[in-house]
């Protein structure tokens, strides 16, 4: 059986990473079967090829990282592929998708792994692990995020700031769904996989959370979600 390797469900959410999330869109919509192995950031760290999910293991081969497995996942389905946006769509599926992925993600981080934010995470998803160390490592994770951040588009900017730079996205996205069923036209294509995972770990957040609250202002998220997980065959983003 193919394993792929995430972290726990939690926090309302079916899988705590969207990574792993966007993995498993993409194998229910090719139709492959897996287990999924769930570990905590301490296994992850020392288990992961890469050091983070997901990572895959199919017939006997290990591919690492959600991109690489996207782009192997369809040697191993039979002769499915993955739909194609239709000429002239694609690179508006490129547009939106690196803008989730390489700024949104950042946003999403920002709000769940800085400040009091940190230690709600790490308790929801690691449940079983004493208060006390649950805030050593949110601790541990908020001076590493912050220095992640530091390297990307919103180093130096102030939270109310960050809150601006959420609401543009916010604009462009509700926008493009606004004039398009999907995210690259009318059709689901394989960028929905990463934008409605990155969406749903946002949307269905069970803990207080300043994005989540500005996102579930714009019901257009929600109706997209229901088309992504309609058009793979069925999907539940909740746990």
């Amino acid at each position: 059986m193919n394993t792929l390797y995430g972290l726990p469900a939690g926090a309302g959410l079916r899988q705590g990473s969207p990574w792993v999330m966007k993995v498993q869109l993409a194998m229910r919509c090719l139709k492959i079967d897996y287990d999924l192995k769930q570990l905590d950031m301490m296994q992850v760290k020392t288990r992961a090829p890469e050091g983070k999910v997901p990572w895959l293991v199919i017939d006997g081969q290990t591919i690492s990282g959600s991109e690489r497995i996207l782009r192997e996942l369809e040697k191993y389905a039979d002769g499915a592929k993955f739909p194609v946006p239709e000429i002239g769509d694609d690179a508006q599926g490129i547009l939106y998708y690196r803008l989730v992925e390489d700024h949104l993600w950042w946003i999403i981080c920002a709000s769940k792994y800085l400040g009091p934010e940190a230690v709600k995470m790490h308790q929801a998803m690691f449940p079983r692990l004493p208060r006390l160390i649950c805030s050593l490592f949110a601790l541990i994770t908020e001076k590493g995020m912050k220095g992640r951040i530091k390297k990307t588009s919103l180093a130096g900017l102030s939270q109310e700031e960050i809150v601006q730079e959420a609401r543009k996205d916010i604009l462009v996205l509700s926008d493009r769904l606004s004039h398009s069923s999907f995210i690259a036209g009318n059709g689901l294509s394989a960028y929905d996989f990463s934008v409605a995972a990155h969406l749903a770990s946002i949307l269905y957040w069970s803990f207080d959370n300043w994005l989540a609250d500005l996102f579930r202002e714009e019901q257009i998220f929600y109706q997209y979600l229901d088309r992504v997980a309609d058009a793979v065959g069925g999907f539940e983003f909740r746990s």
